[in-house]
């Protein structure tokens, strides 16, 4: 193993931490329509999208595993969606336009969408469903306009770490 993948392996899990560790320790403690605010989902689109896909699939997984863990959930009731929507971005790169703030906000909204659908369905399946499905809906509607905002005020600072890093500068002037 290259010592890039390593140093690559350990940001990768110390990023994942820190968005797991803000996730469980600060915004389940807000009341009901700010704790709708998904920071594993915005981690994991700002991954896929100026990191690289293969790596925001990664990232959801390991931001998923984590938050099962923390959270004593089943393993998997937080990685599946995520990688799900990771792999729908990633697939999906080549007609998104990442330099557009509107599609930032659409991938929140649809990604937290989907999120949720997975999520509710998983917790259907295993027969832990707690709320009803107009308590259902009402959730994901407003955590997919939460999401939706948060994308795209945390996407900006990584838009433009991604656009410094990838400039490309002339050899010569013609």
């Amino acid at each position: 193993m290259r010592r890039a993948s390593i140093g690559t392996a350990v940001i990768t899990f110390l990023w994942a931490w820190l968005t797991v560790s803000v996730e469980t320790s600060i915004v389940f403690r807000f009341p009901q329509p700010a704790s709708s605010v998904n920071p594993l989902l915005v981690a994991t689109l700002s991954s896929a999208l100026f990191v690289a896909p293969e790596y925001g699939v990664g990232f959801a997984f390991i931001c998923g595993l984590m938050s099962d863990i923390a959270l004593g959930n089943a393993v998997g009731l937080r990685s599946i969606p995520l990688v799900l929507c990771a792999a729908v971005v990633g697939m999906a790169q080549d007609k998104l336009s990442r330099e557009h703030p509107v599609t930032w906000m659409l991938l929140g909204v649809m990604g937290s969408l989907l999120h949720d659908l997975v999520y509710f369905s998983i917790l259907g399946l295993v027969g832990y469903l707690p709320l009803l499905y107009d308590q259902l809906i009402k959730t994901a509607a407003v955590s997919a306009l939460a999401n939706g905002i948060l994308s795209f005020v945390c996407l900006l600072p990584a838009y433009l770490w991604w656009r410094t890093r990838t400039r490309s500068f002339p050899d010569r002037l013609d």
